[in-house]
């Protein structure tokens, strides 16, 4: 079996997991915030550059989120037992690449993300599961005001209501209704109090050079891309010997982490930083390293993860701290 740390909910891992993580972000005091404003081609969307405010408020957003994420794989029991491994892989992948950790709108798409996933696992067995659809799809809505390219992730409530053969015209018009909602708000404040609200939205060639010409990024991603694939392969192996509710469950949290994929990599198509790919993935990599780490038989799999984890974290930190 896998180290038997991975399958426990214990405070105390959770504590020093918040620890770890608000020692990288301390770290991340000491590396230069993103080039630039940085200035998002999204409605609401900030980047806080200054040192104390931007880390603090960063570290926040980040324990919030890594939060979040296992509260809600927990709450569906995604996992049995309960693991608190959501919340350490949320906020080490999230902390990949420093800068990262500087408070800024990618991390509230995040949020906004996870509570709409929170919502779409309770469309196999509840009794209210029309409500969920328009909430899943308000949630991705909001997602899109704070990170444009979150548009791309409308699919996702329409895939699950499929999967879980809900599809009819009233959740259809629902998905749409609650998609576009937050949109409609926002234009409704933006023409009341002439706020200079842009609803354009840019976008440009991809540009995938900073893969190229960084190591750190380099490798953040190589690492991520490896054990993602290790995830995936123990993803599909969970969905064997379960139960058609819970398969549900895991083929639209699947689904959502595949199509929340494509909108991080949509990241490439604007002027924001391209290392704030990574803070998109946080809640991919959360659910598919868990499955690498619950489900690992084999114990060198699990100590090669954290040789790995640990490594990359130490090259990424000594590297642009000292450069």
């Amino acid at each position: 079996m896998s180290y038997s740390a991975f399958k426990k909910l214990d405070p105390v891992y959770i504590l020093s997991s918040g620890i770890l993580i608000a020692a990288l972000c301390i770290c991340a005091y000491f590396v230069a915030p993103l080039s630039g404003e940085n200035s998002y081609p999204s409605l609401l969307a900030f980047y806080i550059s200054s040192k104390a405010s931007g880390v603090f408020l960063g570290c926040i957003f980040t324990l919030l989120g890594a939060y979040l994420m296992m509260f809600v794989i927990n709450r569906h029991q995604i996992f049995k037992p309960k693991t608190f491994a959501p919340f350490l892989i949320f906020g080490l992948v999230n902390a990949l690449y420093p800068a990262n950790l500087y408070a800024n709108s990618l991390m509230i798409s995040n949020l906004f993300f996870i509570a709409a996933l929170d919502k779409l696992l309770f469309l196999p067995s509840s009794k209210a599961a029309i409500s969920h659809v328009l909430e899943a799809s308000f949630f991705l809505g909001l997602a899109s005001l704070f990170f444009w390219p979150a548009i791309f992730s409308m699919p996702v409530v329409l895939l699950a209501i499929i999967i879980n053969g809900m599809f009819n015209l009233r959740t259809f018009l629902l998905w749409v209704i609650g998609f576009i909602a937050p949109w409609g708000m926002a234009w409704g404040v933006s023409f009341l109090w002439k706020l200079p609200f842009n609803f354009v939205v840019p976008y440009k060639s991809p540009d995938l050079s900073l893969f190229v010409n960084n190591d750190v990024a380099l490798y953040s991603l190589l690492f991520c891309l490896a054990f993602g694939v290790f995830g995936l392969f123990f993803y599909f192996k969970s969905l064997e010997k379960t139960t058609v509710e819970v398969r549900n469950q895991k083929r639209s949290l699947g689904v959502a982490c595949f199509v929340w994929l494509l909108s991080a990599y949509s990241s490439f198509l604007t002027d924001v930083d391209a290392a704030m790919f990574f803070v998109m993935l946080a809640p991919i990599m959360a659910f598919l390293m868990s499955c690498y780490l619950f489900y690992s038989k084999w114990k060198p799999l699990t100590l090669l993860f954290i040789v790995a984890m640990i490594a990359i974290i130490g090259f990424n930190y000594s590297t642009l701290i000292l450069s």
